[in-house]
């Protein structure tokens, strides 16, 4: 399964304090989907960084500011045997079903990044030092 992320990707920051029920201050959004959401800054600009990705525009209303981005990306979700035969550029660590799992990014001549990550129903590592994740 993969999901291409280009022109359609929107994050909007909240202006709005956290609290218990709402946590995140970034949520990305591919289209109308939700995709990810990030607490701090910080969590947001190593995704888009992982994923190739640049924030291109804002525009600012009373409640939020929405972003833009530049740059296109490619993740998908494949076997372990597929996933032990690709050669990564870099890797990263993401959320997968419910356990951290390793990324692997390829960073395509044609401008594309491609980020790969297993499918949770196959025997996989699972992260346990969490120092590397998104937050």
């Amino acid at each position: 399964m993969s999901e291409h992320l280009g022109n359609e990707i929107m994050i909007i920051r909240s202006n709005k304090r956290p609290t218990a029920f709402r946590r995140y201050q970034y949520l990305v959004m591919n289209g109308p989907y939700s995709l990810t959401a990030f607490r701090t800054k910080a969590g947001l600009k190593r995704w888009l960084s992982d994923f190739g990705l640049t924030i291109r525009y804002h525009s600012r209303n009373s409640s939020s500011v929405m972003f833009t981005v530049d740059g296109e990306a490619i993740h998908s979700m494949v076997w372990s045997d597929e996933f032990n035969a690709i050669e990564a550029d870099e890797t990263t660590y993401r959320l997968s079903n419910g356990d951290y799992t390793l990324n692997k990014i390829k960073r395509g001549s044609d401008g594309i990044t491609r980020v790969y990550y297993m499918n949770p129903n196959c025997n996989r590592e699972i992260l346990t030092d969490r120092r590397y994740l998104y937050e």
